[in-house]
């Protein structure tokens, strides 16, 4: 495969986009630590709770939790007070179009991305099972039919920052 270590090989070198290997590798270096530290929320808006996720532009979790709906909007901006936060990516379902009109109301400033959440909720419930397999007799029960003993909706948070990341790259 290819390799950042072959870089300064000149066989792999390319004068029409970088005449120095070397600039070309501090190029990649910092657009990749750059999009690293950017730091997302991902927000799966509920009518009585939500999942809401800070992940990392390299798609890693910084933390998740699910929150009751009335508790939601004073969280997020909590969270903006803590992270430099690059943008809000919402699932375009349940009452999308209201949420983000209740952010934009206490948070005009913050960029919101909305974003297709369909089947998120039977990623999340897979990933669910990845991450913590069914242990005992439950692992008996077909995948498809077990219901995870808890709310999944920060996963599906997670999810849709992932997604976004993806169209995004």
């Amino acid at each position: 495969g290819f390799s950042p270590a072959r870089w300064g090989d000149s066989r792999y070198s390319n004068a029409k986009y970088s005449a120095d290997p070397a600039s070309a590798r501090s190029t990649l270096k910092v657009s990749v630590v750059m999009m690293a530290s950017m730091i997302y929320v991902g927000f799966d808006p509920g009518k009585d709770k939500c999942g809401m996720a800070i992940v990392q532009g390299d798609g890693t979790p910084l933390r998740h939790e699910v929150v009751a709906s009335a508790q939601a909007v004073e969280t997020l901006v909590s969270w903006c007070e803590t992270f430099e936060i690059e943008a809000l990516i919402l699932g375009d379902q349940t009452g999308s179009k209201q949420w983000r009109s209740r952010i934009q109301a206490v948070l005009p400033e913050l960029r919101i991305e909305v974003i297709d959440e369909r089947f998120s909720s039977q990623e999340a419930r897979n990933r669910y099972w990845d991450v913590y397999p069914a242990m005992g007799f439950d692992r008996l029960v077909p995948r498809g039919m077990r219901v995870p003993p808890r709310a999944i909706d920060d996963l599906v948070a997670i999810i849709l920052v992932e997604r976004f990341l993806g169209d995004d790259r």
